[in-house]
């Protein structure tokens, strides 16, 4: 990163008047220390430059800050340019949290390596899963609260109606064994989830659209739901974080994923259509009299077509009731290669960074 400085284990930061590091690459603090201001530096500063070459490498050469005369200019005053990440929402709650101004708001490293960016389809897909498999019976539990709270992630992680985004033929398939409500998140990770359980089961032509598992199978619904696993995983984060069975999905601690849960929120409550501020954050359990930065990152994506209207839950021949399920009385609006690629993509363009005391 162009600063060497070996620290011991109980020592967190240090102060040097040095110049050390590339212009253009360093931290805001890094860069008041070189104009002789009175500013401890810490382990944070590499987090910043590490989110710097990150969007570098996953941009093809672009710079987050601007040019080479702008770059430091811009560090200072947290004006970051992120639409070079359009489409790898992931990769964009990572690196926005890397980035942010203050370095007590930036992630530690091992939480930076736990970030579901880092994970494989394989271990994406069992995610959704485990966390389908946790939710599955809610509706039966007297207290609605989890149920409610999942929910209250919808419109943020898939938008209003997800059946507007599946193949007509997946839609028919599904509607031969049991009822969907398209305006339910929990419905479509049920779908997720059986449909990975019964693959073999389904038509030929489904697994050739489908498949393989995991890999093709996970990226089919990735593909059409980008910010699925994001909002999946922050309401697991903030409402399951102590179920033994998703604690390795956040083996270094819940807590060390604040940062990201803050850059989810801010996102979600400048989002369009799609944003829907998360039901408990982190932000209510923060203290008010903090300094932190703050981010506002625009994201529009395309609408979807409105839901079909529901009709309450009814018994299916050859079988129980359907708790908690309801049903369309019509398939959703057929995809077509138009109306894929619109579906699919938030497309998040420029955030700023400012800073809030």
């Amino acid at each position: 990163m162009g600063l060497s400085k070996q620290l011991v284990s109980e020592q967190s930061s240090f102060e040097s008047h040095g110049s050390g590091g590339s212009s253009g690459w360093q931290a805001p603090e890094q860069l008041i220390a070189k104009d002789g201001g009175a500013v401890r530096q810490s382990r944070a500063v590499d987090v910043f430059s590490l989110g710097c070459i990150m969007y570098y490498c996953l941009t093809g050469g672009k710079h987050p800050f601007g040019e080479h005369y702008e770059r430091d200019t811009n560090i200072l005053k947290g004006c970051c340019n992120m639409s070079g990440l359009a489409g790898q929402p992931e990769a964009f709650n990572l690196i926005s949290a890397m980035l942010s101004t203050s370095p007590s708001a930036r992630p530690s490293m091992s939480a930076v390596l736990g970030h579901p960016f880092w994970w494989s389809d394989e271990q994406r897909l069992q995610f959704l899963v485990d966390v389908s498999d946790r939710v599955e019976n809610e509706d039966r539990e007297p207290d609605p609260t989890l149920l409610n709270a999942l929910e209250s992630y919808t419109a943020a992680a898939v938008g209003c109606n997800w059946g507007a985004g599946l193949d007509a033929e997946l839609i028919a398939n599904l509607g031969k064994y049991r009822r969907y409500d398209y305006s339910c998140l929990r419905d479509l990770l049920r779908v997720v989830r059986n449909k990975r359980n019964h693959f073999r089961e389904m038509p030929d032509s489904l697994q050739q659209l489908l498949g393989p598992v995991p890999d093709g199978y996970y990226r089919y619904f990735s593909s059409r739901f980008p910010m699925l696993l994001l909002g999946v995983f922050f309401f697991a984060l903030q409402h399951l974080d102590e179920d033994p069975n998703l604690a390795k999905y956040w083996a270094v601690g819940q807590h060390h994923f604040v940062p990201f849960t803050k850059a989810w929120e801010h996102s979600t409550a400048t989002a369009g259509p799609r944003g829907s501020r998360p039901g408990r954050g982190t932000s209510a359990r923060r203290s008010s009299g903090s300094s932190v930065s703050r981010m506002a990152i625009y994201m529009t994506p395309a609408p979807l077509p409105p839901a079909a209207p529901a009709t309450p839950s009814r018994s299916l021949s050859g079988g129980g009731a359907v708790h908690g399920a309801v049903a369309s009385p019509q398939p959703p609006a057929v995809r077509t290669a138009a109306t894929a690629g619109a579906a699919a993509a938030a497309q998040p363009t420029v955030i700023s960074f400012a800073k809030v005391v």
